[in-house]
């Protein structure tokens, strides 16, 4: 869970997964607030 306090968006969220994973980042932008959103290493948001 993350506090951005009166923001209406997160401008940017960079994600470094752990090793072994063979992908390093993942990068999302524009992502809305109030609302849970679930990222999947390698397949984006769902």
């Amino acid at each position: 869970m993350l506090g951005i306090g009166r923001r209406t968006k997160i401008d940017k969220l960079e994600i470094r997964w752990p090793q072994p994973s063979g992908r390093r980042v993942d990068v999302f932008t524009e992502l809305p607030v109030d609302r849970y959103i679930s990222i999947i290493e390698g397949s984006g948001i769902k």
